[in-house]
């Protein structure tokens, strides 16, 4: 690493460790109020399908009374759906800031192999985060260094920032073929996060995500069965009603697997190695304007196609 990044990456690393602190203190919370929320709608889904004749035994009590005391289906209906949206957005609200940690981790490693072969003449601390942000997420990067002299290392990580994104460009086909890969994906996200309990699914990067959906989407899971158990109680009205908010939730819960194997799979153009060639190419783009050029001469992993599956692995030569 030059000593010019040396501060950048110390604050890069120290956002890092906020977002860190924050996924930790967000579970924490998830775990502390999921059991309380899980009582609750077990509570109330018993209400709905024990049987009305432990009621009537109550001395008293008529049948007005034991409709006033069983709560109605539709209630527990939407307080279970309220449930789960509210399970649902937290769930994304994670899955964003997963998504920022790898995209610090993929640009702290990129100034980690970062070599200049023309440092400045004086020793300026260079900050280009916000820039490359920029050339990011409006693609410019690549338009900037397609006149660039040609390099054996560069043309590797741009051959690589352009497949993947050509792989995740929904503009390139119609959208029928957008939504079987949305499926494809998603099905995959899920086999990925269900293996986890026996076994880690295949893949070089990191696999805290898949224990963090392990336990948001088994407890979505549970609450849409429950909403199951009193379907049949509902009235026409409140079925009409709340279906449309199940499949949005079952939706929901598909885009979630998706995030999930575009952070982790191998292929994916969420990854920190994804992140690592594309900051690579934007750091050479950005670092044009200061006149500075360099060889990424301690690279040691290098993209490869995979023929046979059609979907890039990373390779490590050491």
């Amino acid at each position: 690493m030059e000593t010019n990044n040396l501060q950048e990456y110390a604050q890069i690393r120290e956002e890092m460790r906020h977002i860190e602190d924050c996924i930790t203190d967000y579970m924490k919370t998830f775990y502390a109020t999921g059991a309380a929320a899980a009582v609750i709608v077990w509570y109330l889904t018993r209400s709905i399908v024990e049987r009305r004749e432990i009621l009537i035994g109550i001395p008293g009590a008529n049948q007005n009374t034991v409709d006033d005391l069983i709560l109605k289906p539709q209630t527990v209906g939407y307080v279970t759906l309220l449930l789960s949206i509210i399970l649902l957005s937290f769930s994304h609200i994670v899955f964003h800031k997963l998504n920022t940690r790898n995209r610090y981790t993929g640009y702290l490693r990129a100034l980690s192999y970062e070599r200049w072969n023309k440092p400045p003449n004086a020793n300026p601390t260079i900050i280009l985060w916000e820039i490359c942000l920029h050339f990011l997420y409006n693609d410019l990067a690549k338009t900037i260094i397609a006149d660039f002299p040609d390099n054996s290392t560069r043309n590797v990580a741009t051959q690589f920032y352009e497949e993947i994104d050509h792989r995740f460009d929904t503009r390139l086909v119609r959208w029928y073929v957008n939504i079987g890969r949305f499926v494809f994906r998603s099905v995959l996200g899920i086999w990925m996060t269900v293996r986890t309990a026996v076994r880690r699914y295949d893949t070089k990067s990191w696999t805290f995500p898949y224990v963090i959906l392990f336990g948001l989407l088994g407890s979505g899971g549970m609450l849409i069965a429950m909403w199951f158990l009193i379907i049949r109680d509902l009235d026409r009205v409140s079925f009409i009603v709340q279906l449309p908010i199940v499949v949005f939730v079952l939706f929901g819960w598909l885009g979630m697997c998706n995030r999930l194997y575009r952070l982790c799979a191998e292929d994916g153009d969420r990854t920190i190695d994804a992140y690592m060639y594309k900051f690579l190419v934007c750091r050479e783009a950005a670092l044009y304007a200061y006149k500075i050029s360099y060889e990424w001469t301690y690279l040691p992993i290098a993209p490869k196609i995979d023929k046979s599956s059609g979907t890039w692995r990373l390779r490590v030569r050491y």
